[in-house]
């Protein structure tokens, strides 16, 4: 059996930074014990004097600690059975504030919490002329802060700010400030004060004028294969602060980002590995387009969009391509339609004229104007000569108006007879002559009929 216990001496709730702390592994075990081993936080820890860590015999002594020494401590005993851990032991160590801005960024340039950028003088912060800039402190305390103070210094002066101007919530402080004019921007500090002491060094914020970047510009792509592309642009006006570059990769279907890629030198970037990207969009049915902006504090430049670059394709619909054939079809439909209209309008038209040509004749053919014929009438005292041709309006009267014709043409024979002296007899004309003229008009094929016939006859018998 393997345990941990803090130094009896000590009180776990009392210990502060610069404190010795030492711990006790205690073990029972058979066979004995070979080798004892110290973790931190789950780390193997080694004898270090120059770190004042030392190990020496079942104890483990650090001297001088500090807030980075806290945490979980637990040690293991190893014998010919094995291994056996004991349970952690939690170390807490207080300590006056310290700025977490400047713990997490490291007083590295350009780096920082939240977007906001830390230089070796403090975070720069930019705003525009009467915005309001929330400015948030950061610490880091056991026990939490119990107050907060802030200070304005623009090198003209040194200012206490209000403390209605600014919250206090555990080891936060937020500051409301609004610049008005130019001896608004400044340095701008704050203090954090615990049950261990006050803060030794402050947080420290640079406020200065500054506006959202410029966009890029100039953009190109230098280097384009098939598997590589690499796109330089020109960085524009940072807006007074640190600024970063952005690549996005966007979905021409959607609007969405799908891919995003960062410098925080300079707007130059290289995407690799574009057979595979192009292939999986062209199963997705689905294309992006490339799109650069610059970045810092304030926001982000106007997006600017990489001419004649595109990863994927995206196909027409199915359903779109299928109407699209529909629409080219349907002239040819339509065409098709009315050529068969027109055929089969040309064969009734030509049926039907032969039907009228078998039974009447030339049917296209109108009788004259009354001026220009005479219809036939009863009287028998019309003044035109008799034709031995069917005229027009005889086609149209039929056999009925022949027979009145001939009866008519029958009686003027019959009185010219009369008329002549019987001396000129030589002059008379053969008794068949006439009727022969008759049965050449009634023997026609077109308007011959029964009834017509037998009525020819019975005239001529009359006649003679």
């Amino acid at each position: 059996m393997v345990s941990i216990q803090l130094g009896p001496t000590l009180v776990v709730d009392d210990i502060k930074e610069g404190d010795d702390v030492y711990f006790e592994c205690h073990v029972r075990s058979n066979p004995d014990w070979k080798k004892l081993q110290w973790f931190h936080n789950d780390i193997l820890l080694q004898n270090n004097a120059s770190a004042r860590v030392i190990q020496s015999g079942q104890s483990l002594v650090l001297q001088k600690v500090t807030k980075q020494s806290a945490g979980y401590y637990a040690c293991s005993a190893i014998n010919a059975e094995g291994e056996t851990v004991s349970d952690q032991q939690h170390l807490r160590v207080k300590h006056v504030p310290v700025c977490a801005t400047d713990q997490l960024a490291g007083n590295v340039p350009g780096n920082g919490t939240d977007g906001v950028p830390a230089t070796r003088s403090g975070t720069l912060i930019g705003a525009s002329r009467n915005e309001n800039v929330e400015i948030p402190c950061f610490i880091l305390a056991d026990p939490p802060a119990r107050s907060f103070h802030w200070r304005f210094n623009n090198s003209a002066e040194i200012l206490q700010v209000d403390a209605h101007r600014y919250t206090n919530q555990g080891n936060i402080s937020i500051l409301n400030y609004a610049p008005a004019a130019d001896q608004d921007f400044g340095t701008l500090t704050c203090w954090a004060v615990n049950e261990v002491g006050p803060q030794s060094q402050p947080c420290t914020f640079q406020l200065v004028l500054a506006d959202l970047p410029s966009p890029v510009s100039n953009c190109s792509l230098p280097n384009r294969t098939q598997q590589h592309v690499e796109i330089q642009c020109a960085p524009g006006y940072d807006g007074g602060l640190p600024q970063m570059f952005v690549l996005e990769l966007v979905s021409k279907r959607t609007g969405t980002r799908r891919f995003n890629f960062s410098n925080k030198n300079e707007p130059y970037f290289v995407l690799d590995r574009l057979e595979k990207l192009s292939a999986l969009m062209t199963l997705e049915n689905n294309s992006l387009s490339c799109v650069v902006y610059a970045l810092n504090q304030k926001g982000r430049s106007t997006p600017v969009l990489i001419q004649d670059f595109a990863i994927g394709r995206i196909q027409p619909y199915r359903a779109v391509a299928e109407r699209e054939d529909a629409v080219e079809w349907l002239p040819i439909a339509v065409g098709i339609l009315l050529t068969v209209i027109i055929l089969a309008l040309s064969i009734s038209t030509k049926t039907y004229l032969s039907r009228c040509w078998s039974y009447n004749g030339w049917c296209g053919r109108w009788r004259p104007a009354r001026s220009e014929t005479k219809r036939c009438d009863t009287n028998g005292k019309s003044e035109h000569q008799t034709h031995n041709v069917l005229l027009p309006d005889e086609f149209e009267c039929g056999a009925h108006c022949l027979k009145l014709k001939n009866v008519q043409m029958l009686r003027r024979h019959s009185s010219r007879k009369k008329n002549t002296s019987k001396d000129s007899n030589d002059d008379e004309p053969e008794p068949d002559v006439i009727p022969a003229q008759f049965n050449l008009v009634s023997s026609s094929p077109l308007l011959s009929t029964p009834q017509h016939n037998e009525t020819t006859t019975r005239e001529k018998v009359n006649a003679f």
